[in-house]
């Protein structure tokens, strides 16, 4: 029995073996063949690529060869009008010939001559064409000649321009140093031509003043003039009228005298003292009245217009003479 079991164990260990073997295989077979599924797929997507890149290009092609037809078309049905365009060019010169040579049917070799009359008219144009040509290609080597000697003078200037430079540095300098010297003095110059300018002005402003001033002076002397004129007028007037109060005073005396003497009451409460009270305060007032009327006569405008408006309102009225003279006939009475 033990034999048997271990013979047994034997042939399982050898079937085991077998079997690993076996799966060893089949694992390696599947790994091959999946590996081999890989290769394959990565070959058909790279195929498909390739196909997908050739589709393009078929179909990159089939646009150009459509294109191309298209342009093909276009260029037949352009060279079909053309065509037209140049048979009906040629039947109209046809006809335009037949016109001009009487309706005659001229033949190939008239053709053939009138064509070589303008090839040789042409030969002869491009001739003249080509002598002018020749002619400028002559006038441009000699410009271009000239051009040269040109340039060398003017390298030759250059260098001795260069050169008188190099000589002339230190009058080049001072010359700058001038300049800069004559910027400044002009900056200077301008500065105190702007403070001339504004002294000009102010002294402008200030002459303007000063003659608004004196004009101001003059008109204040001129008032003063005339109130000194109102004033001595006023004087005068008084003066004048000084002799009158007294010969006004002599006669209100007398006048007195002989009233006592008449027996006439003259006490200040008595009729015939208020009366005589009254008359001379009133030829006051008018003697009063015509002074200031003779002496307002100069200010006619503006103060004599005044003074009669408040004497209207005042119910005083102005007398036209001289109060001494109004008063004579009363004491001729």
């Amino acid at each position: 029995d033990k034999e048997e079991s271990m013979m047994q164990h034997d042939i399982l260990r050898l079937e085991v073996k077998r079997l690993r073997q076996q799966l060893t295989t089949k694992s390696e077979n599947l790994y091959s063949l999946e590996n081999r599924k890989q290769q394959l797929q990565i070959s058909m997507e790279e195929r498909e690529k390739e196909i997908e890149v050739h589709t393009e290009v078929l179909r990159a092609q089939l646009r150009s060869a459509e294109e191309e037809k298209h342009k093909a078309a276009i260029e037949l049905a352009e060279r079909k009008q053309k065509i037209f365009t140049l048979k009906s060019k040629y039947d109209n010169v046809m006809c335009k010939v037949k016109k001009e040579e009487g309706g005659e049917q001229l033949s190939q070799a008239h053709y053939m001559i009138k064509a070589a009359q303008e090839k040789e008219e042409l030969q002869r144009k491009g001739d003249e064409l080509d002598d002018k040509i020749r002619r400028a290609e002559k006038e441009i080597r000699s410009l271009e000649n000239t051009l040269g000697h040109l340039v060398q003078r003017n390298h030759k200037f250059k260098e001795n321009l260069q050169t008188s430079n190099m000589q002339n540095q230190s009058e080049l300098e001072e010359k700058q140093t001038l300049e800069e010297q004559s910027r400044a003095a002009n900056e200077v110059l301008f500065k105190k031509k702007k403070v001339l300018t504004q002294l000009e002005q102010e002294a402008q402003e200030d002459v303007q003043r000063y003659e608004e001033l004196q004009r101001s002076m003059q008109q204040m002397e001129a008032h003063v003039n005339e109130l000194t004129a109102a004033r001595d007028v006023l004087r005068q007037d008084i003066g004048t009228q000084a002799p009158k109060i007294e010969r006004a005073q002599q006669t209100l005396a007398n006048a007195q005298t002989r009233a006592i003497q008449s027996g006439v009451d003259l006490a200040p409460e008595a009729a015939a003292a208020v009366d005589v009270k009254a008359r001379g305060l009133r030829e006051q007032n008018q003697s009063l009245l015509f002074a200031l009327s003779n002496a307002l006569q100069d200010y006619g405008e503006d103060v004599l217009p005044l003074f009669e408006n408040l004497c209207a309102e005042r119910g005083v009225a102005m007398p036209s003479r001289p109060p001494s003279a109004a008063s004579r006939p009363g004491s001729g009475r």
